[in-house]
Order: C-alpha cells, then sequence, then structure tokens
C-alpha cells in the first residue's frame, strides 16, 4: 500500500479481481493507527473501526455523501461521544462538475491551517470538525484548528479533533 508520512501501510484482507484490497479487510498505517472494516480500493467505505494508539476508537460509516451516517467515538477509559455529520464535502462526481458545498472551504481552510503548524490532516477529522464549526457558526479556523492540534505531532486525527469538540 501507500508510504504515507513515511511509514509503510500494511494490508490483510479480501481483494478484488483487480488485485487490489476489495471486501473487509485491515489496513495498518505503521503509525499506531488501523482500520478494520470494508475497503474498496484504497478508501475505507462503508461500515469500520479506527482504533488509535491511545486506546480509542472511532466506529462508523465511511462511505462519502452518504446522508447522515452515524458515528461513535470511545474514549481509551470507555466514555463514548455519538454524533453524526450533517453535511460531507463534495464527492468525486460533484467536484467534476464544479460543485461545491460549504464543508468544502471549511475542509481546505481546516487543511491549509494544519499544514502550516506542520501538520496532516485525517479525513474524518478534518470532516467531522468542519461539520462541528459549520453548526455552530464558528468562523476562525485558524484558531480551531491550533486548539484541536494540541499534543497533535504529525497528524491532526479524530481524538484531538473529538477531545476539541467534547472534551
Amino acid at each position: 500500500m501507500d508510504d504515507i508520512n513515511g511509514k509503510e501501510e500494511k494490508y490483510t484482507g479480501e481483494v478484488g479481481p483487480d488485485g487490489l484490497p476489495h471486501g473487509r479487510g485491515t489496513i495498518d498505517f505503521g503509525d499506531g493507527r488501523r482500520y478494520s472494516g470494508t475497503i474498496d480500493g484504497a478508501s475505507q467505505t462503508g461500515r469500520g473501526v479506527y482504533y488509535y494508539p491511545d486506546g480509542s476508537r472511532f466506529i462508523g460509516g465511511f462511505t462519502v455523501n452518504t446522508e447522515y451516517p452515524a458515528w461513535r467515538f470511545v474514549y481509551p477509559d470507555g466514555r463514548e461521544v455519538a454524533g453524526f455529520v450533517s453535511r460531507f464535502p463534495a464527492g468525486d462526481e460533484e467536484v467534476g462538475r464544479g460543485e461545491f458545498n460549504e464543508i468544502d472551504a471549511l475542509c481546505a481552510e481546516i487543511t491549509r491551517a494544519a499544514k502550516a503548524l506542520g501538520l496532516l490532516v485525517e479525513y474524518n477529522a478534518r470532516t467531522i470538525l468542519a461539520d462541528a464549526l459549520c453548526r455552530r457558526g464558528e468562523g476562525d479556523v485558524e484558531a480551531a484548528v491550533r486548539a484541536a492540534a494540541i499534543g497533535c505531532s504529525d497528524m491532526l486525527t479524530v481524538p484531538f479533533v473529538i477531545r476539541y469538540i467534547y472534551g
């Protein structure tokens, strides 16, 4: 699989006729994060679980532009927060048609702010943060990213964003 941030990803699971991951499988990202669930090519789709090095888990639907996919975040101590993303960034077909939404603009700002801090941003973390900022009507994206990124070393992930939003 891809080499992300200097760490080799490893995949185990079902493959399609083209030899690419397809069906149920597990991706070890090489940085302590792991995804187990439905995979189509290089994308996590359908239902699955992200496991993080601190023992937290992010459980949910990972299909872009599915209406109101529910998710659940489990802290290392077992506490849970559940929610949904009310608006996803535009999908590939929409982007191809030049159709963007307010979440796309926020996602781009989040990515720029994280890059300025020297961080990559996990897709789900960016989407959840953008949705929360949009629903709250918050406009200072840079301040939100700085606050969410406290303690991050190289990638802004879901646990950091959930802790920023929910405590």
